[in-house]
């Protein structure tokens, strides 16, 4: 067979099968060169150069520097660790790390290093940090130790060009002699690889860890693996051509290699793939693959691009391609109106003898290839056994045009402009004259053309006609579905079979159906469609649909209803697919267009659509952290929302919806990527931002904030509770003063009233009285002015009485007053045989009426007062206390006492002031200590 092929083949004008790069704009100061590439957490890239280190976001990059200085980082290697911290190496040995803040940070350790070229960072299982450096050998940091290893430990060379760490946790140094292997368990252990060992050079440049393989990439030999486990070197079989390696990435298990001499991809068959060489001749510097499938690429040092890997294109001068196959060995075919075409080995090759003007291809069970022409009828191709044979309008077809080829074991169906014929066929088809019948004839279907025809699981045969919508033939029975509610089309382009066996159908005016089995649904725009004519369907590994239609290309996802559209790439304008230009093999889904084959290779669902981040968030204008929740003032009511959708390559289609919950009661669509509100109300609020892809909404993608202004003082909750509480409080100690008040009131009004009538029973005791006007008496004769002062004193004394009983306090000089009058009776009556001494000094203050008076007079009451023994009483002031004193004579025959006065003065005091009267009483002498009370304590 390969030899019948080998005297067919035409060459024709190639440009390899690449992903279709994108230039972006790096904007480093002045001639920076790009040293190293790395993807963080959030989907961010950062971009070391010489000239600093910079954040890209897909439309704008932002430079950071180090907190301790505005100089900009001489990058040199960029590391994301399992915890999301970046790290970042420079050229003049120092490190840095960036945390969720995105704040540049020293590393604890980096005065500790030398001043070297940092070519590597690695963080391994046991959380120990390894350092290479060109210069100074290898670092690791364990707690806080920080050890070394050089040449003299064992190193090949101090001058480190890459590291990297293997699966069993060794790590790998690459250097101009070869490779050294490390371990740090109980002392340095270091082996080491050499050009003597099998390496095809000795200078290593790169390193790439896979699973259980190491590749090594060289300066010039290309690269070669290393099995860990085996402990066997893996020598690809290719020659290599492509100069120095610049770098390494993986994917899918598939090494794409950067290189001075372009770029390409070693695929896991020990040969490189240089079928998929692109830019060859460019200097590639550099190469990286983010976890968005996208590859990028850094040429000329400056230059940077990326890459969709879900789309790769194949260019050749084949003409508009009307049908694509893929036959059992995977590889691809096209028919086009120049004949038909293989696609093996990434290049279009011309199958010489068939010229015609292919509109469709199938291969049967048996690998014959059949060929649908316009109007030349179906070749049948046996390529094993070299035979073809052509069935035509002259072998009885009613119409030479095949639109669509599609069969089972035991029958092949063609789709015509003139019926649908059906082919029984077998093993020896080619042997033996074919028979066929014209099935529309036989079944009056009362439609002649026929688009295409499918296959599906079950065995049911699905045909799409021109006018008359969908017939199934299903157990030998045709069923129109023209007549449903449900299903309005008329003309039916494609088919498609999901693995839960649901038909998916495309068409020429009503767009996408799914046929469940009971029922036709449409998916329009609301459900992610369009209503474009779908020219081919196809669903790949995860499930999603690929449809073609003239816009282009779009991939829409069943289950989420989202669709996400290729049709302003360079790779798929103006493809227009025809009906039958789509196949599917291990490597995707192939789709035909003018002079290109599309490959759609599986995507990760996950990593296909945009994701949304938070960028920025200013409060007031001033920078917040978005990656914890946000607690505001009442003032600082004014929030600022920066967002980035991280869709590099595809910025220019995608817009933004925002939605503050607490505050908007829709979701907002903007192409801004700010979003702001102000005079916000004290609340809790989450802001979340989606991103908007073809009209749709992806909230799934969504990603938020959430944050709290908090009410000003007067509003916050334990303010108003602990206003209450100290309301509370006031009323209870309102109430609680107030009826210690009237209690008090009432208690000195007893008090007084008692007071009263004692002091009035005591001083109209007939005793007083009787000894008062025997005194008046025995003077009244011999000394008249004397009787008269008397007289009055005797009255100013009960005078004073009556005038200040009522009151709670007096000035203390009219207390003293009134007991000045008491002791000028009380000396009429006892000459000098009574003693009074005053040593008062200051008579400021205030006093319960009666206070002295009452303890003068107990003192008189209840000691003897005579010739023999007189009676002293002294008043003296010391500071806040009035003393009242006398010596003890007591009499004979006791008064008895009923303590009133000296209680009664207690209780007042008591009430009035927090001091307490003071009794003190030995064997000669009982005093009294009467406090002063201040006028701002209390008032009369």
């Amino acid at each position: 067979m390969l030899s019948f092929l080998g005297s067919l083949l035409l060459h024709v004008s190639l440009v390899s099968q690449v992903p279709h790069f994108q230039q972006q704009s790096f904007a480093a100061r002045g001639d920076g060169k790009i040293s190293s590439i790395q993807q963080d957490g959030l989907g961010f890239m950062w971009i070391g150069s010489d000239e600093g280190l910079f954040r890209y976001n897909g439309h704008e990059y932002r430079q950071l520097f180090s907190a301790d200085s505005l100089d900009h980082l001489q990058v040199s290697f960029l590391y994301l660790d399992s915890g999301d911290t970046l790290w970042v190496g420079t050229s003049t040995g120092h490190i840095y790390t960036i945390g969720r803040d995105q704040v540049l940070d020293s590393w604890i350790f980096d005065k500790h290093l030398p001043r070297r070229k940092i070519t590597g960072i690695i963080k391994d299982e046991t959380g120990r940090i390894w350092i290479s450096t060109y210069g100074s050998g290898v670092f690791v940091q364990e707690g806080n130790n920080l050890d070394s290893l050089s040449m003299t430990g064992g190193l090949l060379e101090d001058e480190i060009y890459a590291m990297a760490i293997d699966s069993l946790q060794r790590i790998w140094a690459a250097t101009d002699r070869g490779v050294s292997i490390c371990q740090l368990e109980q002392g340095w252990q270091v082996r080491n690889l050499g050009r003597s060992d099998g390496l095809i050079d000795e200078i290593v440049y790169l390193l790439l860890q896979d699973e259980q393989r190491m590749w090594l990439g060289f300066q010039s030999g290309g690269i070669m693996g290393f099995d860990v486990l085996a402990d066997s070197l893996i020598i690809p079989k290719a020659t290599w051509q492509w100069g120095e390696t610049t770098g390494m990435a993986l994917k899918n298990g598939d090494i794409w290699i950067s290189t001075t001499g372009g770029l390409l991809k070693y695929e896991d068959d020990h040969a490189y793939n240089n079928k998929h060489i692109a830019k060859e001749g460019a200097s590639i510097d550099l190469i990286y693959l983010d976890n968005l499938q996208n590859i990028w690429i850094v040429e000329n040092h400056t230059e940077l691009s990326c890459a969709d890997l879900i789309v790769e294109v194949a260019l050749g001068e084949v003409g508009d391609i009307q049908a694509v196959l893929a036959d059992q060995s995977g590889n691809v075919w096209v028919g086009t109106a120049e004949g038909l075409f293989s696609f093996i080995d990434d290049s279009f090759e011309a199958i010489a003898p068939y010229r015609d003007n292919i509109i469709s291809l199938y291969e049967d069970p048996y690998g014959r290839i059949w060929i649908g022409t316009f109007g030349e009828g179906v070749i049948i191709w046996d390529r094993e056994n070299n035979r073809t044979h052509r069935l035509s309008e002259a072998h009885g077809l009613k119409n030479g045009s095949i639109f669509s080829i599609a069969g089972n074991l035991d029958r092949v169906w063609l789709a015509t402009l003139g019926g649908i014929v059906e082919v029984r066929q077998h093993a020896a088809l080619l042997e033996e004259e074919i028979k066929f019948l014209q099935l529309d004839d036989i079944n009056d279907l009362a439609v002649s053309f026929f688009y295409t025809v499918f296959v599906d699981s079950k065995g049911v045969v699905w045909f799409g006609t021109d006018g008359k919508g969908v017939i199934k033939l299903e157990s030998e029975v045709f069923v129109s579905m023209q007549e449903r509610d449900d299903f309005p089309a008329k003309s039916v382009y494609s088919f498609a079979e999901d693995e839960e066996g649901n038909i998916w159908i495309g068409t020429a005016e009503h767009g996408l159906f799914k046929w469940d089995g009971h029922t036709f649904l449409k998916f329009d725009q609301m459900e992610g469609a369009r209503n474009l004519p779908i020219s081919t369907l196809a669903l790949d590994v995860n499930g999603q649909l690929v449809i073609g239609h003239p816009e282009g290309i779009d991939l829409f996802d069943p289950e989420k209803k989202i669709r996400l559209p290729y049709r302003d790439e360079v790779s798929v304008q103006s493809l227009d697919p025809s009906m039958n230009a789509q196949c599917k093999n291990d490597e995707g889904i192939w789709i035909g267009g003018f002079n290109k084959l599309v490959l759609i290779r599986p995507a990760n669902t996950a990593n296909t659509w945009p994701k949304m981040v938070i960028d920025e968030i200013r409060v007031l204008g001033e920078v917040v952290p978005s990656h914890q929740p946000g607690s505001f003032s009442n003032t600082r009511n004014y929030v600022q929302f920066d967002v980035a959708g991280l869709w590099f390559g595809k910025e220019a289609a995608l817009s933004y919806a925002y939605k503050l919950e607490g505050y908007d009661q829709e979701w907002q669509q903007s192409t801004d990527r700010r979003a702001s509100y102000g005079q916000l109300m004290p609340g809790n609020y989450t802001f979340k931002t989606a991103p908007v892809v073809a009209e749709q909404m992806l909230e799934d993608k969504a990603s938020n904030f959430s944050f709290t202004i908090r009410p000003p003082l007067w509003q916050e909750s334990w303010f108003i509770i602990i206003c209450i509480l100290l309301t509370g409080i006031l009323l209870w100690w309102y109430q609680n003063h107030r009826e210690r008040k009237i209690s008090m009131e009432a208690n000195m009004a007893k008090e007084r009233i008692e007071t009263q009538y004692e002091v009035l029973k005591a001083q109209i005791n007939p005793h007083f009285l009787f000894n008062s006007f025997n005194t008046l008496a025995s003077i009244v004769e011999d000394n008249p002015p004397q009787a008269i002062e008397y007289i009055e004193k005797l009255s100013d004394y009960y005078r004073s009485i009556i005038q200040l009983r009522n009151q709670k306090l007096i000035p203390l000089s009219e207390e003293l007053d009134m007991v000045n009058n008491f002791i000028f009776l009380l000396n009429k009556r006892f000459g000098n045989h009574l003693v009074v001494d005053q040593e008062i000094g200051n008579i400021r203050g205030w006093i319960p009426p009666l206070s002295l008076q009452m303890l003068v007079e107990n003192a008189v009451k209840h000691n003897t007062v005579s010739r023999r023994s007189p009676l002293y009483i002294k008043l003296k002031r010391t500071d806040d206390y009035i003393i009242v004193s006398n010596n003890l004579l007591p009499k004979r025959s006791p008064t008895q006492s009923t303590r009133f006065g000296l209680q009664n003065i207690q209780r007042r005091f008591d009430i009035l002031s927090k001091k307490k009267v003071i009794i003190e009483k030995s064997d000669q002498y009982f005093n009294v200590h009467i406090p002063i009370i201040n006028q701002h304590m209390s008032t009369p």
